[in-house]
């Protein structure tokens, strides 16, 4: 038996359609020979798209942490004055609770203008000095 290097397709269906008398045991090592072959390259093709789809997603999910990170300047306290990081925290806080009170009134347009004036007064109330 001889060996044959085969380096395109067209070589190999030549091969593979030349009408010699193989004998049956050598047309099915043959065969079995190719068959791995394949095998081989398409397992490693899949791992290297496994290798690529994992890399791509970290990627994304570095980008992604970037982007968490730079959304959470509002947890940070950039203020030298512990007083004023504190008045920040509760304005957050009461800003939700008043804007869920004002949505609810929608009886009438008076109303809504009633409970800003008196929300407006009572924050001047307590923020003034004593």
């Amino acid at each position: 038996m001889a060996i044959v290097e085969v380096t395109t397709l067209e070589q190999l269906f030549e091969l593979l359609n030349e009408k010699e008398e193989i004998p049956m045991r050598e047309e099915i090592i043959g065969e079995t020979i190719v068959r791995k072959y394949i095998r081989k390259k398409v397992r490693i093709m899949l791992l290297e798209n496994k290798k690529q789809q994992f890399l791509q997603e970290q990627r994304l999910r570095k980008v992604i942490r970037q982007l968490l990170t730079e959304g959470d300047i509002s947890d940070m306290h950039p203020h030298r004055s512990t007083g004023i990081n504190v008045l920040e925290d509760v304005l957050k806080k009461m800003i939700t609770t008043l804007r869920t009170d004002y949505k609810r009134m929608t009886t009438s347009k008076i109303q809504r203008e009633s409970f800003r004036a008196h929300m407006i007064s009572a924050v001047k109330k307590s923020l003034a000095p004593s």
